[in-house]
This record gives C-alpha cells, structure tokens and sequence, in this order.
C-alpha cells in the first residue's frame, strides 16, 4: 500500500500514513513515486498559510514510474520513466516543449510566469 505525507489540519503534524488509491480515471496516469519533496508551498498549508482545504496529501514534484493509465491517456504507457512537477508547459515554443518549461515564453507573455510567488511576500 503507498504511504504518503499528509497534512490533515491547519497547525497539526504532518502525518505519514498508508492511503488508499482508486485506479486512475479518464486522462489520469498513477506514478509510483522513487523521490518526491515536501517543500515550502506545502509547509505553508500546513502552517495556514496558503488556505488548502484539509486532510491533503502533500508533495507536489517528485520523479517515478507510471503504474497505470486511465481511458484516453495516449501520450505515455505503463512503465515509463517520468518527472512530476506543478510547473506548466505551453508545450508550443522551445522551452515550453522542454525540460526547461520554467521559462516557457507563452506563461511569460501571459503574465503567469510560474516563477511568481502564489501568495504575497510577509513582513518580517
């Protein structure tokens, strides 16, 4: 059974639990995970933050392997070798279509570089 972090409130440990995962649906793949990270974005749900509804499973980039696809999913099988990350690709100009998409120059001209802070500097 995979075992994953989780943040089930606001201001509570981050617990490490087994979960229970339905079978991929339409367009979805399930990764079994080699790495993941929690990191800052998800310590700032846990520490309220960023306002995320609760219980949630924290680590949004890590590297595995597909285990299953879901009806539709053509771009990738069962056993490849993939990279998660929250970072949208454009997928039409270079860098887009690349694994450098944090520069991809459509978010760029879109004003939603995915470099821009999600919540607003804090006052120290």
């Amino acid at each position: 059974m995979p075992r994953a972090a989780i943040c089930t409130a606001v201001g509570e440990p981050i617990e490490v639990a087994d979960v229970d995962l339905k079978p991929p649906q339409a367009g979805e793949v399930r990764v079994r995970l080699g790495a993941s990270g929690v990191c800052h974005s998800d310590l700032s749900i846990q520490n309220g933050t960023l306002l995320v509804p609760t219980p949630l499973v924290l680590g949004h980039e890590g590297a595995g392997v597909i285990e299953e696809v879901g009806d539709g999913v053509d771009t990738v099988q069962k056993g490849d070798h993939v990279v998660i990350s929250w970072v949208p690709q454009c997928g039409e100009c270079f860098t887009g279509s690349s694994v450098t998409a944090t520069t991809s120059a459509r978010w760029r001209h879109r004003g939603r570089s995915p470099r821009r802070r999600s919540s607003p500097r804090r006052a120290r």
